[in-house]
């Protein structure tokens, strides 16, 4: 389907992130477009609600690709992997994967040097988190793609939503506090990386949500 951060295929990507950021109990609240992948950030109201997102952002993705290519067929994975993020530290170490995303590919393979200065990725939602550190403001665009034609003519849709869990708004500063854009993510065992926590590509996705509450006499 070719490279999905193209300047002609990122804008259907992206489209498809807006039509699908708050439907059917869940929220998009961050994103990382790779080459051939997609990483998410998603609250759900249950794995019912993850699931049936997940499918209608995959045919969202599927019908824009699809016309744009002038073909049918399939394009998105049926089956993605999530993994339930439940405590402050998983949800911070998922934000750094999902936003530094793009950074550490493009260090990996050579794009950017690691000594090279402040690169922000721009296929992702780097640009609507608030949670930088105060002193990394200054690098943060007003929006994601800044130079791409698609924010001609006014303001572009929002391609997020807002947070809604107490994970995903306060409770994963307490594991940390505010991130710094020089982090980048730190691969760990196979079973406990940030990679694994917060992995959501086109097969995958991430619900941020409290841990339940256990009744009494339990």
């Amino acid at each position: 389907m070719g490279y999905l951060r193209g300047s002609r295929v990122y804008p259907a990507v992206r489209q498809a992130l807006c039509a699908a950021r708050e439907r059917l109990g869940a929220r998009i609240v961050h994103f990382s477009i790779q080459g051939d992948h997609i990483h998410l950030l998603v609250e759900a109201r249950d794995q019912i609600a993850l699931g049936r997102a997940m499918k209608g952002f995959g045919v969202r993705v599927a019908r824009r690709l699809n016309k744009l290519a002038g073909r049918t067929g399939r394009v998105i994975a049926d089956r993605y992997h999530a993994r339930y993020l439940r405590s402050p530290t998983e949800v911070r170490a998922a934000l750094v994967y999902v936003l530094q995303n793009g950074v550490k590919h493009a260090r990996d393979e050579g794009r950017i040097a690691r000594g090279q200065g402040v690169w922000i990725d721009p296929h992702s939602s780097a640009a609507f988190f608030d949670g930088w550190h105060p002193r990394c403001r200054r690098w943060i665009p007003a929006t994601d793609a800044p130079a791409h034609s698609l924010h001609r003519g006014g303001q572009s849709p929002m391609p997020v939503a807002a947070a809604r869990t107490w994970l995903a708004r306060i409770g994963w500063r307490r594991a940390g506090g505010p991130i710094d854009v020089h982090e980048v993510p730190v691969i760990e065992s196979a079973d406990r990386s940030p990679r694994h926590q917060a992995r959501a590509t086109a097969r995958s996705a991430e619900a941020a949500r409290r841990p339940p509450r256990h009744r009494r006499g339990q």
